[in-house]
């Protein structure tokens, strides 16, 4: 499978049809962008029935929240990922043309929910050695275009159910979970990122019910709507014009706005990954940029949020 982001061409190969078929359904409808002639990197993925152990390597980072990753610096250059669902990740970060690496998954952790945040974490180092950096959020962009809105949260903020009532209002679709931010000369561009199916909670369908007719239920699983089977439709890459933190407040809907300092130590939460020493600065710099070219709110929701949909992006700027 071909992912071609901008200034860089991955392809994902295996050899099981259950992740070439998982692979596909994350990729979705998502067509990307790339030059014709990019750097192209390879990354095998094996399905087996159990990992293989770790060669020497040196411990370099673990976290146990928002799920639990363990990353290692081999002896001899690259990376080691372990999720202890079943997920083992070696990743090569030194070339540009070339092996990226190769991940073993067992068929447990293929249904664990996972397998998008494995390629995810795989991902990121590449992507941020040509100049795109992910954030945990929602993009859209409105019916002309002329806006692009992020809403940055962790799981369970409302920024799922916020970003499709903005669908449901006739804005284009970005990005749901993972956005793609990139720097361009006139500004912090949110980009088009692979996955158009976007999982559906109950609480969602309550709040927002015309959305029933568009969301499917797979045997066991929470409802999902693909994008792009919505009238909405992708949107192009646009300079972000406004930045909302939503979280739930069980009351009415509310918009603030939001300080400078507060939201780079929002943006910073959830999208700087801190054992990346190297891209750190680089990183840091966006955010910043964002947070001076953006209004930014903080977005209290409450069951009334799929009739302010219509005023959001019109507020007005900020403090700083």
């Amino acid at each position: 499978m071909q992912l071609p982001f901008p200034a860089l061409h991955i392809t994902f190969t295996s050899h099981s049809p259950l992740v070439e078929q998982m692979m596909f359904r994350w990729r979705g409808n998502w067509q990307g962008q790339n030059a014709a002639a990019t750097p192209t990197l390879e990354f095998h993925l094996h399905q087996v029935n159990a990992l293989p152990g770790l060669p020497e390597t040196t411990l370099l980072f673990m976290t146990q929240t928002p799920a639990p990753l363990t990353i290692y610096q081999g002896k001899t250059g690259g990376l080691w990922l372990v999720f202890p669902e079943g997920g083992l990740v070696e990743l090569h970060t030194h070339g540009a043309v070339g092996r990226a690496g190769q991940a073993w998954v067992t068929t447990e952790f293929l249904h664990s929910g996972r397998f998008e945040d494995l390629l995810w974490v795989a991902l990121a180092p590449l992507l941020r050695q040509v100049g795109l950096f992910l954030a945990h959020g929602f993009a859209a962009a409105s019916p002309d275009q002329a806006q692009t809105i992020l809403l940055v949260g962790r799981s369970g903020s409302g920024k799922t159910t916020t970003g499709l009532a903005l669908l449901e209002a006739g804005w284009h679709y970005l990005a749901n979970d993972v956005v793609l931010l990139q720097t361009r000369p006139d500004g912090v561009y949110a980009l088009p990122t692979p996955g158009d199916v976007i999982t559906v909670r109950p609480k969602t369908l309550d709040l927002l019910p015309g959305l029933r007719p568009q969301t499917h239920f797979p045997p066991g699983q929470k409802g999902q709507v693909q994008v792009h089977k919505m009238a909405c439709g992708w949107g192009k890459p646009g300079r972000v014009t406004a930045v909302y933190f939503p979280h739930v407040a069980g009351v009415a809907t509310t918009i603030r706005p939001l300080s400078k300092a507060i939201a780079w130590s929002k943006l910073m939460e959830e999208s700087v990954d801190r054992w990346d020493a190297a891209a750190l600065p680089a990183h840091l710099e966006l955010l910043s940029q964002l947070t001076q070219q953006a209004r930014l709110f903080d977005l209290r929701l409450g069951p009334d949020v799929g009739e302010l949909m219509g005023t959001l992006g019109t507020q007005r700027n900020s403090p700083g």
